[in-house]
């Protein structure tokens, strides 16, 4: 059993469900919490260093949302998941607003109500590592700006004893002073030591490069920049990033430049860390987008894995537009969960094996817009919840649900559309079999520039025709 230091607080009126979780995370290794109203999840937030609450949106007296807003005032590094037995989209968007990570509805799967405990743990500690990296970095900085405002009878004390690498040079380059801290950063003795040695060999190639720029920057007259980063190599032959602040000083009545040196190595594998980190939650929204879609298709077993085939041929079609990577990833995330709506669709109508009625199809007509009520309070860095909006306008706005018509639709929406109806009629349904691959592409090549977008049909026959695409 994996062991967690993290105590997650369960707050529901409901003792079953708080039984339930319970169980299911101190299994995983978690220290559990439970308390059956607002007043009594307060008493254990004060006791206690609680790291996630699940929280029931439904409770008597004070509610989950109310609870909510005095848990995010009091304690902001709380990392809060809302959970409801009633799927209501206006009530989702408050909580996210107010600081939810997530939002359950019941009744769940505990393998889900796991990864999302995953993901938020995840998602908090990357925030409060930034904060603290924040914070460290500004304490840093603060440091040198009061160093730097010392007094002029302790400049020199306070040049020697700075923790920063400090070197003056005259305007021919030669080095009139440099401190303690600048000669341990080079790994060399005394200043002599540091002059010997040709520049060539004190910088990797690309920063002697960049050295030689800012000569001739500087004796052609342009400006030279003040702050620049320089990989350096030390005496011992180890490659060290500094952080390089350049700026006239005065020394000894005569205009010198002043260079302080600040060792930003550490800082910069932080950085990659940090990047680590942020690859690695972004692999976790992939994992959640994934686990939306199967709760989808769940409901509907006839179309199982419909989403996915749709995502795949979007992902594949806009890479044969040329669409930047970036983009083209957004639309494989739309394709994934573009009919996350139908959670809101009876299962007997999405399964029915004969004709649906006139009364049927309206209620699946509403999908999208039900999709994008429950995504638009998420801020995806694509327009996903627009797309999901638009995934059903047609170009000559006979779509629905606005009837959007030409570029008022958005291309990621235009791309879906194309794909949607490609992988639905070459797939099987309760009310038809499969019309096969060959017409599906024949339909949309005959409704090339009427109902879908030309350039999207064109690109989508091409990498069918010619590069041997395959809905499987």
């Amino acid at each position: 059993m994996t062991t967690h230091s993290e105590i997650v607080l369960i707050v529901d009126d409901e003792k079953l469900v708080r039984r339930l979780l319970v169980s299911t995370l101190s299994s995983e290794g978690y220290t559990c919490l439970e308390a059956g109203n607002a007043a009594e999840a307060l008493v254990h937030l004060r006791n206690h260093q609680v790291s996630v609450i699940l929280l029931d949106i439904m409770m008597p007296g004070e509610s989950g949302v109310e609870l909510l807003r005095d848990v995010m005032a009091a304690h902001p590094d709380i990392a809060p998941i809302m959970i409801s037995a009633v799927s209501n989209s206006d009530i989702a968007i408050t909580c996210m607003r107010q600081g939810a990570y997530d939002y359950i509805l019941k009744p769940f799967n505990t393998k889900e109500v796991l990864l999302r405990i995953e993901y938020a743990l995840a998602k908090r500690k990357l925030i409060l590592d930034n904060i603290a990296y924040r914070q460290r970095l500004e304490e840093k900085v603060g440091e040198q700006a009061r160093k730097i405002r010392a007094s002029e009878e302790n400049f020199r004390n306070s040049l020697d004893n700075s923790p920063v690498g400090i070197r003056i040079v005259s305007t021919d380059g030669q080095t009139t002073y440099a401190n303690r801290a600048l000669l341990n950063i080079y790994g060399y003795s005394d200043i002599k030591e540091i002059d010997s040695v040709p520049y060539d060999q004190l910088y990797t190639p690309a920063s002697y490069a960049e050295h030689l720029e800012r000569v001739r920057q500087g004796q052609a007259g342009e400006p030279v920049p003040s702050n620049y980063e320089l990989d350096i190599i030390r005496k011992t032959g180890e490659i060290r990033q500094l952080l390089v602040s350049r700026g006239e000083v005065l020394w000894n009545g005569e205009r010198r430049y002043q260079m302080l040196y600040q060792d930003i190595t550490e800082s910069k594998q932080t950085e990659k860390a940090l990047q680590a980190s942020y690859n690695k939650l972004d692999k976790t929204l992939d994992a959640v987008i994934r686990t939306v879609a199967l709760t989808v298709e769940m409901r509907d077993p006839y179309t199982a894995g419909h989403q996915q085939r749709v995502s795949r041929l979007a992902y594949a079609i806009a890479a044969e537009m040329g669409l930047p990577p970036d983009k083209i990833k957004g639309i494989g995330v739309v394709g994934a969960i573009h009919d996350i709506g139908k959670i809101c669709v009876p299962a007997e109508i999405l399964s029915k094996p004969g004709r649906i009625t006139q009364a049927e199809f309206s209620i699946i007509k509403e999908h999208p817009q039900t999709g994008y009520d429950i995504l638009k309070g998420i801020d995806f860095p694509w327009p996903v919840a627009q797309s999901v909006l638009q995934h059903h306008e047609r170009m000559n706005g006979s779509g629905y649900p606005a009837g959007l018509s030409g570029d008022n639709i958005i291309l990621e929406a235009r791309i879906i559309a194309v794909a949607d109806v490609v992988e639905a009629m070459a797939s099987h349904r309760p009310y038809r079999p499969s019309l096969g691959k060959e017409k599906a592409l024949a339909e949309i090549s005959q409704q090339k520039g009427i109902i879908y977008d030309a350039a999207v049909v064109d690109a989508c026959l091409k990498i069918f025709s010619e590069q041997g695409f395959t809905l499987d």
